[in-house]
């Protein structure tokens, strides 16, 4: 029992259009510096690699293929909004992150939001 071919197409439109909605509906005004940007990104390298051994373990590849799918739709949320938070701090528009939902765009954007400085003026403390 796998998965059939329009619960394939439903997953992958909610995979392709839930990051536009969560950009669009991101109206705060917080800033991430790009140091809290890199850890955060090795942190999801880290945590993708225990999803990909948990999967492997899974003795049923049903609930593994579930499993990794709602894993991914929390993981859109929260990487999607960082994003934004970080394309703010860097000066970028939100039209910069749209171009991060286009598949191997969207790995030339994180290398640039990566590197670039802030654009945000420092404060009093001398943090961004």
């Amino acid at each position: 029992m796998g998965i059939g071919i329009w619960q394939l197409i439903l997953v992958i439109l909610i995979l392709s259009i839930y990051p536009l909605l969560v950009i669009i509906f991101e109206r705060t005004e917080n800033t991430i510096p790009r140091k809290d940007f890199g850890a955060w990104l090795c942190g999801l390298v880290v945590v993708s690699q225990v999803g990909n051994i948990m999967e492997e373990l899974a003795n049923d590849i049903t609930i593994a293929m579930y499993s990794s799918i709602f894993c991914s739709v929390i993981f859109i949320f929260f990487f999607y909004r960082r994003l934004v938070w970080r394309a703010r701090d860097a000066g970028a528009s939100k039209i910069f992150v749209y171009l991060a939902c286009i598949p191997l765009i969207n790995l030339f954007i994180w290398i640039y939001l990566g590197f670039r400085k802030s654009a945000l003026p420092v404060s009093e403390t001398g943090e961004n």
